[in-house]
């Protein structure tokens, strides 16, 4: 869990004077409240800082009225990719809180299920503030139990390097520290992550060596003249003896079009420490293995979803994205199953986002190699 959380307000635009108030009450109590027309400076890549704060955010606040719903734009992206994140929590967390402006407001049909809190209630604001703590402190349970079970301990630094130029660069990134008393060899958990961080924070540096003076000058803001880069960890996920870090990658270089992002995951068997680099290698027949991948990473890509088509239109982008094992680069196992993310572009256009795929261990723990199976904590499990 993070030092200071942050908290993510999502509105439209037209209730910026109702939300304020929530934001600035918030904001005196001592939390990290994070507002688009606050925090976003003149010259920024709005696009991409909303989607940078949306990545680091422990809670989000989704304020909706009648006129957000009417409303097609970023709030409705907002809402999408915080449920993404929310794939990610643990079924009772609350991470996702929304709040009606107005009462006859109808609640996203992707967050129905959350309890709301209502601006009419003579006690919103302490119900806010409740679900907030209720959040922080579970968070924080959840973490040290998880280490606990594990006998591994993590702590969270940050890394930070900037340079002003034409165009200069700005990198941040989130080190997880390793420790354990059973597994005194896990702390070279961190120094393969930090090395991998560190590589590209040293390639971002490169732009020193590239200068353009005839696009760039110091009458620009500055934000608009920065190649920007940074990367930044979920909690790690814990199934059996195998530990998995996802980290989220985001990017903007000076005169794209728009900015982009990705994933970098590693993965560990805690006893002997090994990393799992790619996947591929826990399966006994490799060949038969990556075919019975493909086809349920499809099926699950290509089935209809929120009463839409899904990714069908886009079927020869999701066949040509998921047919090698390099295709499943970015993989995390947890107590479910594993999850394959693929960054936008990958299996889908831009504008659908990041894709996920979960697949349980009936469906594929039979293909693994003995070591793995066991390690996953699947060993009862047989061939359908």
């Amino acid at each position: 869990m993070p030092d200071n959380p942050l908290i993510f307000i999502s509105y439209a635009t037209p209730d910026r004077d109702r939300v304020v108030p929530y934001h600035d009450a918030l904001s005196a109590k001592g939390y990290d409240v994070w507002i688009d027309y606050r925090r976003i400076k003149a010259g920024q890549i709005w696009d991409f800082e909303i989607k940078r704060a949306l990545d680091k955010a422990t809670l989000i606040l989704i304020f909706i009225s009648t006129k957000s719903i009417d409303r097609r734009g970023y709030v409705q992206r907002e809402i999408k990719i915080a449920l993404d994140k929310a794939a990610e929590k643990l079924a009772d967390d609350i991470y996702v809180i929304p709040i009606l402006l107005d009462d006859d407001a109808e609640i996203p049909e992707q967050i129905k299920h959350l309890q709301a809190v209502r601006a009419s209630d003579s006690d919103k604001d302490d119900r806010i503030e409740d679900a907030i703590r209720h959040q922080l402190e579970k968070l924080g349970e959840n973490v040290a139990e998880a280490q606990e079970r594990l006998s591994v301990r993590w702590s969270s630094t940050h890394y930070r390097d900037a340079w002003d130029g034409l165009p200069g660069y700005e990198c941040e990134f989130q080190v997880l520290n390793f420790s354990s008393d059973q597994y005194p060899q896990v702390s070279e958990i961190t120094d393969i992550i930090k090395g991998s961080l560190v590589s590209d924070a040293m390639e971002l540096r490169f732009t020193k060596f590239n200068q353009d003076t005839e696009s760039y000058d110091f009458g620009q803001e500055r934000y608009s003249r920065t190649n920007t880069w940074e990367a930044f960890a979920g909690e790690p996920k814990i199934a059996g003896r195998i530990i998995s870090i996802v980290y989220r990658i985001g990017w903007y270089f000076c005169g794209a079009a728009h900015p982009n992002s990705g994933f970098r995951t590693f993965c560990f068997l805690l006893d002997p420490l090994v990393r799992i680099a790619r996947l591929s290698t826990m399966f006994a027949d490799e060949q038969k293995s990556l075919e019975t991948l493909k086809a349920l990473v499809r099926r699950q890509l290509l089935a209809p979803k929120d009463d839409d088509e899904g990714l069908s239109q886009q079927e020869e982008t999701v066949l040509s994205g998921t047919e090698e094992w390099d295709s499943f680069g970015s993989f995390a196992f947890d107590e479910e199953g594993m999850e394959i993310m693929f960054a936008p572009y990958q299996v889908a256009s831009y504008a659908n986002g990041p894709q996920f795929v979960r697949l349980p261990y009936k469906d594929f723990a039979h293909l693994l190699l003995p070591l793995y199976k066991n390690a996953l904590g699947q060993h009862d499990v047989v061939a359908m």
